[in-house]
């Protein structure tokens, strides 16, 4: 155990660094302490609650979870498999028939897919965006250490790719919407 005090000749001095904890209480440290600024785990905490609590920004979320999800079925519109082959119907082995999920027909989808791939695949902004959505990457710290950015930059990014993409999406969408409304047929049939 290491000494509080220290004798030299008549007087003793007392080190404050190793007086006995009960001295400092809470209050006397934060006193004392100074303001110290956020860490980066700390201002990505913060926004992500920032974020979280934003209508708009709460939807963008969700239906960047829903493309994740729509992108990773195993079929999207062809048609079933049926058999697996030539050699495959010459064998007497039950073939399994996993395909896995269909992918639903959804225009907002489609629209989110494509303002998403017209992005540059080596842009590291895209990259963080697979990895958080696609690849459900779960030590973030780590994928971002591994991308040579810190945590909080790495929710930047995500959030201003995530902004710019559904924002694109929005767009295609009002104009597939304002193509579809000026097409012939659109404008004889009534409401």
């Amino acid at each position: 155990m290491t000494p509080t005090a220290t004798t030299t000749g008549t007087r003793t001095r007392v080190d404050p660094s190793r007086a006995p904890l009960e001295r400092f209480t809470i209050g006397n440290v934060l006193a004392a302490a100074p303001a110290r600024a956020l860490t980066d785990a700390e201002a990505a905490d913060q926004a992500g609650q920032a974020d979280a609590t934003h209508p708009v920004i709460a939807a963008d979320h969700e239906l960047c979870e829903r493309w994740a999800n729509w992108s990773t079925s195993r079929r999207l519109y062809g048609p079933p498999p049926l058999a697996p082959g030539v050699l495959g119907k010459l064998t007497s082995k039950a073939v399994s028939k996993r395909t896995g999920p269909d992918a639903i027909c959804s225009a907002q989808m489609m629209a989110l897919h494509l303002a998403i791939t017209a992005q540059p695949p080596e842009a590291l902004d895209r990259k963080v965006f697979e990895l958080h959505y696609r690849w459900r990457v779960k030590h973030i710290k780590l994928a971002a250490e591994e991308l040579g950015i810190t945590r909080a930059h790495w929710y930047r990014l995500l959030a201003a790719f995530r902004q710019r993409v559904c924002i694109g999406s929005r767009q295609i969408m009002a104009d597939n919407q304002r193509q579809a409304d000026a097409l012939p047929h659109r404008s004889q049939v009534a409401p």
